[in-house]
């Protein structure tokens, strides 16, 4: 009697969604993936948003947006990028969000763009630099543009800035250097691009000042018509910048290359603000980089020791 009332108990629990009788109305996936979401179940939101973002109706929409943000959270441009082809070509340029906000395709794509430049930024910067991932991120942040509209002129700069970066280490440092007026010099070396305030935070001079005991650094001053008093910057004239830069420099033990032109940090193609560090090697190509504000080139610690044969 036992096995026919095993047998009947499995029966029932195949049969609890209905079984002889009409089959239950189909689960919208767009509404599992709320649930999901709720909960806090990352995997079945994503199995539920894969579903409903194959529809081309309304909940298609809010699940294509819905994973455009996923994906830009988790610095997937190129799955962002295929999100935001999807609601122009199929849900006529407008995304709408879980919470029923709406976005057009040009401010999707500007987001997508600044993803891409960042992205493509950070992939060759540190020892381990990878530059054909940055320029697969530029390619879609251009992408990105042209869906938008191709009028974002701010993201095009920062695209372009980005590629010119994602550049720097694709042949000699020298001409490159040279051009933006830091002196050229036999490496292995370090040049450093940074304004006053820089100079002022705690790590970036102590970093320069280790490694300038057993490898040759440049400072080039950063123009910003300030110099830094505490944490305030206040205005200064180019005498007075020069003149601070120079004692931070001095202090940090470090050449000091002068003041740069005003358009040389963006030809190299650093971002609006913060200190950058090159490290180049022996054969003059680009060994690794670091940029950012309030920068702690740390990272590029082993690179330098290499270097220096210590």
């Amino acid at each position: 009697m036992r096995r026919p009332l095993l047998a009947l108990l499995a029966l029932a629990s195949s049969c609890a969604a209905g079984c002889g009788g009409e089959p239950g109305p189909p689960k919208d996936p767009l509404v599992e993936a709320r649930a999901a979401d709720a909960r806090g179940d990352r995997e079945a939101v994503r199995a539920h948003l894969e579903a409903a973002e194959a529809l081309d109706d309304e909940r298609g929409r809010v699940a294509t947006t819905w994973r455009l943000q996923v994906a830009l959270t988790g610095g997937d441009v190129p799955a962002a990028l295929a999100r935001l082809r999807r609601i122009v070509e199929r849900f006529q340029g407008r995304g709408e969000d879980a919470r029923g906000r709406t976005y057009d395709a040009r401010l999707l794509a500007e987001v997508v763009v600044r993803a891409a430049a960042e992205g493509a930024r950070e992939r060759v910067e540190g020892p381990a630099p990878h530059a054909e991932h940055a320029r697969r991120l530029l390619t879609a942040g251009r992408e990105a543009l042209a869906l938008g509209g191709d009028d974002d002129e701010e993201g095009r700069a920062l695209l372009d800035r980005a590629g010119a970066w994602v550049a720097l280490g694709d042949g000699p440092m020298a001409p490159r250097l040279a051009d933006a007026g830091i002196p050229a010099g036999k490496g292995p070396l370090v040049d450093v691009v940074a304004d006053p305030f820089e100079m002022g935070e705690p790590v970036l001079p102590s970093v320069l000042r280790r490694w300038a005991r057993s490898l040759s650094v440049v400072l080039a001053g950063r123009p910003t018509g300030e110099v830094r008093v505490g944490i305030r910057r206040v205005k200064a004239t180019p005498e007075e910048e020069r003149a601070v830069m120079a004692e931070a420099a001095r202090r940090a033990g470090v050449r000091f290359a002068g003041v740069l032109a005003e358009e040389a940090p963006l030809a190299l193609g650093l971002a609006d603000a913060g200190a950058a560090v090159l490290v180049i090697g022996p054969d003059d190509r680009l060994a690794g980089r670091v940029a950012g504000r309030s920068l702690d080139p740390r990272a590029l610690d082993d690179l330098v020791a290499r270097l220096s044969g210590r």
